[in-house]
C-alpha cells in the first residue's frame, strides 16, 4: 500500500462514518431510504476496519522484530484505529514495503508461522540463519 493510498483508505474509513453518524437517528417510518443508506454503512464501516486497521495491526504483530516496538505498533494501532493505522503505514509500513515485505505474512518452509525482520536483516546475505 503506498502512501496514497493509505491516507485515502482512511478518508474513506472516516467518511463511512460520518454517513453512518449522519444518518444514525432516522426513524424507520420517516425514510425508508435513509435506514438503508444507515444499514449498508455500517457495515462498509466494519468491513474497511477490518480490512485497514486490521492489516495494519497483523502486519505489524508479524514484521516488527523487537517486542517492545511490537506492543507500542499495536496500541497505536488499536488504540487510535484509523489514524494509528494511518501513522503505521506511513512510517513503518513504507520501510518494509521498500524490502518487499508489504504484503501478508507467507508461511516459511522453516515451520515458523511469523518472521520478522528489521530491514538491516534484510541486507545479510542468503542462508544465514541469524536465530542459529
Amino acid at each position: 500500500m503506498t502512501r496514497l493510498l493509505a491516507v485515502l483508505g482512511a478518508i474513506f474509513c472516516i467518511s463511512i462514518f460520518s454517513v453512518v453518524a449522519v444518518t444514525e437517528n432516522v426513524r424507520e417510518d420517516v425514510s425508508l431510504q435513509l435506514v438503508i443508506i444507515n444499514s449498508v454503512g455500517k457495515i462498509v464501516s466494519v468491513i474497511s476496519l477490518l480490512l485497514y486497521c486490521g492489516f495494519a495491526a497483523l502486519h505489524s504483530v508479524s514484521r516488527v522484530e523487537y517486542p517492545g516496538d511490537r506492543v507500542g505498533w499495536i496500541i497505536i494501532i488499536l488504540g487510535l484505529n484509523v489514524v494509528g493505522s494511518l501513522i503505521y503505514y506511513l512510517t513503518k509500513y513504507q520501510d518494509f514495503r521498500v524490502h518487499g515485505l508489504g504484503k501478508f505474512v507467507q508461511w516459511e518452509k522453516t515451520g515458523h508461522s511469523f518472521y520478522r525482520a528489521t530491514p538491516s536483516e534484510l541486507q545479510a546475505p542468503k542462508g544465514i540463519n541469524p536465530d542459529a
